[in-house]
């Protein structure tokens, strides 16, 4: 039973024994207290949990949590302070795959957030939760415990307790959380979903693909946006069957997964029609997608593509909003690394992009190689392509990559003359 109040009442003080206490399978000496945006934390002591290539190892620490992902849990926050801002506050906040609970720690401390829901089926997990409770005062804040991520969603739901934000974050892909998410959601409500299986997203294992996803897809030159495609499908697919429409807001495609968030709403008619931004495309001799087709007559199996979304996968407003509130960190130094100062100029490609109406980008170092040829400017190709009255961007996918409402002709025949 899931109650509103937290398991751990206690106040911060002198840290209660709930705080100083290691079960005996993580000694105090495994731990290490850090910092993380507002957030005081104790994890387990990565470097502990190296690899031979120098690379740290999350899960192989007894509690999951991934250094990596400190600017995925920042856009986390900063997603949240935005939907409050754009929307309606976010006052409920659950995380059904919490690790040591970071994530919604730092959700409540940084943004207007006033209660938490945390899980894990990991007892050692539900542990460093409660320490890190402590150690930030917001034992009355939070609830937390041992529990199946799929079967506290539904808890809460039937409950009838109003979730305002949920945050998936599995090891693999979120797909099995998002039906019970969706149900937990109250209406108007923001998801946040980061996969990490890019493998199966990106077509290079298409059968399990087809499996987990219900897609059929391969590998492409644009497989990168292709797998933002494939989830925010699959979202839209899954949320009809429960009459909930959705809107991508952001996506971003960072190292080794993709984060994506979408607005929920209550409505049959919503539903139907994200349906109707979900399609099919034909795969053209040169790779790309055939334009204003979706599946033409004469499409082989081979070359088709779908159930993918096909609209936009953001909203000009949040993704606005979430550059000018990173800009501002930087200028602050509240919260910077070299890591979000690179999600800072993925997130300015995105603002370019997104005015690009445009599904996929050109990989112009494969379309180069088949042609021979040196891989021109990309800034002065853009500059020649909105001269002749293209929009044109670079993508935030591909270093090598360029969005653009041109033909792949006309973009061979300036590539030609570069």
């Amino acid at each position: 039973m899931i109650s509103r109040r937290g398991k751990n009442s206690n106040s911060i003080g002198l840290l209660p024994r709930t705080c100083l206490w290691a079960p005996s399978r993580m000694l105090l000496e495994d731990l290490a207290v850090i910092v993380e945006g507002k957030a005081r934390v104790v994890v387990p002591k990565m470097e502990k949990f190296v690899r031979q290539d120098g690379l740290v190892e999350p899960s192989w620490a007894p509690v999951f949590y991934n250094p990596y992902m400190k600017d995925n849990r920042t856009l986390t926050c900063l997603l949240i302070e935005t939907f409050s801002d754009l929307r309606h506050r976010v006052r409920t906040f659950v995380e059904p795959l919490a690790g040591a609970c970071v994530r919604t720690v730092r959700v409540l401390l940084e943004t207007g957030t006033d209660y938490g829901y945390a899980c894990d089926i990991n007892p050692l997990a539900i542990y460093l939760c409660r320490k890190n409770l402590c150690i930030n005062g917001l034992q009355n804040r939070m609830t937390v415990e041992v529990n199946d991520a799929n079967r506290m969603l539904i808890q809460l739901d039937r409950e009838g307790i109003i979730i305002d934000a949920i945050d998936i974050d599995p090891f693999g892909s979120p797909v099995y959380y998002v039906l019970s998410a969706a149900r937990a959601l109250g209406k108007g409500g923001l998801l946040i979903m980061t996969a990490t299986d890019l493998g199966a997203l990106e077509g290079k294992y298409p059968e399990v693909a087809r499996r987990r996803y219900g897609v059929y897809t391969r590998r492409t030159d644009y497989s990168k946006e292709l797998a933002a495609r494939v989830l925010a499908g699959t979202v839209a697919r899954m949320l009809a069957i429960v009459d909930r429409g959705v809107r991508p807001i952001f996506t971003i495609y960072d190292r080794h997964y993709i984060k994506l968030a979408v607005y929920v709403e209550h409505n049959k008619k919503k539903a139907l029609e994200s349906l109707n931004k979900v399609g099919y495309f034909c795969v053209g001799e040169h790779g790309y997608p055939e334009r204003h087709s979706r599946l033409p007559v004469g499409c082989s199996e081979m070359g088709i593509i779908g159930p993918i979304w096909l609209d936009s996968l953001w909203d000009d407003r949040v993704v606005q909003a979430i550059h000018a509130k990173l800009e501002s960190l930087e200028v602050s130094g509240e919260r910077v690394t070299p890591v979000t100062r690179s999600t800072l100029r993925k997130v300015d490609r995105i603002l370019s992009e997104l005015r690009v109406n445009a599904p996929f980008y050109y990989r112009l170092n494969k379309i180069c190689s088949k042609l021979k040829r040196d891989v021109p400017s990309l800034e002065r190709l853009i500059e020649r392509l909105r001269e002749m009255g293209f929009a044109a961007s670079r993508t935030h996918f591909d270093p090598v990559g360029i969005r653009t409402t041109a033909d792949f002709k006309t973009l061979l025949s300036l590539i030609a003359q570069a």
